[in-house]
């Protein structure tokens, strides 16, 4: 299947939106008393969802944009999906006493801005490709 290049821009944007999950989620746990459990499994569904979504955007990139450079910056945003999970494991970890709420929120918010400029760092990349090809 080829993918047209509106495509690949909106499952960029879909892909982007993992910031907006980990952004509602910080702001649950500072904001309410989710128990550590509902956490870790919101952090290992939205791993999973993404997964699927980077999944897709790499077939895109591979049928559609042929920039190394690109594709490079498209792998390192995919990078969050894992991050995410070692969050989750860690928590899980038994050996990990409970974690305080302001640690769990700094590394969010930690992992929120990194990939902002990643993502940031893509967009860019990918209109660049865009204009130099059309």
């Amino acid at each position: 299947m080829s993918y047209a290049l509106q495509d690949v821009k909106n499952q960029i944007m879909g892909c982007w939106n993992i910031l907006k999950e980990i952004k509602s989620l910080n702001e649950a746990i500072l904001e309410t008393s989710i128990e550590q459990d509902k956490i870790i499994n919101i952090l290992l569904g939205i791993q999973e969802l993404y997964q699927t979504k980077f999944e897709k955007l790499e077939r895109m990139f591979n049928q559609n944009i042929l920039d190394k450079e690109c594709e490079e910056y498209m792998l390192d945003c995919w990078q969050i999906v894992d991050d995410i999970y070692l969050i989750a494991e860690y928590m899980n970890d038994e050996m990990v006493e409970i974690i305080q709420r302001d640690n769990i929120s700094n590394l969010l918010m930690g992992l929120e801005s990194l990939y902002e400029l990643k993502f940031k760092k893509l967009w860019k990349n990918y209109t660049t490709f865009i204009v130099n090809n059309s």
